[in-house]
């Protein structure tokens, strides 16, 4: 199977997983890290992990996903604010997956910076018969994956808004949500004044195509609003 991104755990009593980056002394790698007391009673820290965003294959392999949708659970250790949990969801997808991409703001949202601001006022932003062509696309056996130049940061909330997107009886079908690992304000820099949210979403689908073998291309159709 393929994967979008994932990274090492152990199972919890409640049955999720908690993620362990791998430890190495190179830092200065773009993404993500976190460190924490290893428990004994000197308050000793662990040693560095590694700033990443890219498990490996073998943290991928010790997640033992099923195909589909799968719910993980990091574990963040603070001395000020305790143990904090954060959820989130990974995709198992066969290698003979029919990917389609949708662009969501001004393709699913009528306008690039309104359809981030008028949902959080309750103002549903939304093109008339969006959810419908998804739904239809698919029951037709594709997988949809929404793509997104959004800031990390803005995660919970643009799942909350494509869940909640409603039309007659037709929802959005559930899909991976691709989005940027960079800063709010960047992210805003880059699509709204900057307008090149191209320069992120080519390397992300650049990452999605290398998780197949190059006689294999996943990606079966992809539209947005800009060409």
């Amino acid at each position: 199977g393929s994967t979008a991104a994932s990274a090492g755990g152990r199972s919890t009593p409640s049955g999720r997983l908690t993620p362990n980056l791998t430890n190495t002394d190179n830092e200065s790698q773009e993404g993500f890290f976190s460190s924490d007391l290893d428990g004994s009673a000197s308050g000793r820290r662990r040693r560095p992990l590694r700033k990443t965003t890219s498990p490996s294959s073998e943290q991928l392999r010790a997640l033992q996903l099923k195909e589909g949708s799968n719910t993980i659970c990091f574990r963040v250790n603070s001395e000020w604010q305790g143990t904090q949990l954060l959820t989130a969801n990974i995709y198992l997808f066969s290698p003979l997956a029919k990917l389609v991409i949708s662009d969501v703001d001004g393709t699913i949202t009528k306008s690039d910076v309104l359809g981030q601001m008028l949902p959080r006022v309750g103002v549903d932003w939304s093109h008339l018969g969006v959810t419908a062509l998804h739904q239809c696309i698919a029951v037709n056996g594709y997988q949809m994956v929404y793509l997104t130049a959004r800031g990390i940061g803005m995660a919970t909330t643009t799942k909350e808004y494509l869940a909640s997107i409603k039309q007659g009886e037709d929802m959005l079908p559930p899909a991976p949500v691709l989005l940027s690992p960079t800063r709010l304000i960047e992210s805003l820099t880059r699509e709204v004044i900057r307008r090149n949210p191209e320069e992120f979403k080519i390397e992300c689908l650049q990452q999605v195509r290398s998780l197949w073998p190059e006689e294999r291309n996943p990606f079966y159709a992809g539209f947005g609003n800009n060409s």
